[in-house]
């Protein structure tokens, strides 16, 4: 398995737990990917952002809201490790 095979393969287990959380059967995705692959995976799936990317600046720590279907989502992560998280945003 080379590098391009281990990020499609991250890709589409995101894509699967995104899915699984926008329909509600799953309160929080916790998982591994870049932030271009969780942003670019969720413009993919019809997901729009909210264009309010934020940083705290240590360790490059990220949060972005998202919105699909009048539902608003945080994507959040660490790009030092590259892990993520996906949930329903509680404010609208």
């Amino acid at each position: 398995m080379n590098n391009k095979d281990i990020q499609l393969a991250i890709q589409e287990n995101f894509e699967k737990g995104v899915d699984i959380v926008s329909r509600g059967e799953m309160d929080k995705l916790l998982g591994f990917g870049t932030v271009e692959i969780c942003q670019n995976s969720l413009k993919k799936m019809g997901f729009v952002s909210q264009e309010d990317f934020g940083t705290n600046g240590w360790q490059w720590d990220y949060w972005e809201t998202w919105k699909k279907d009048g539902k608003y989502f945080i994507l959040s992560g660490c790009g030092n490790n590259g892990s993520c998280s996906f949930e329903l945003s509680d404010v609208e």
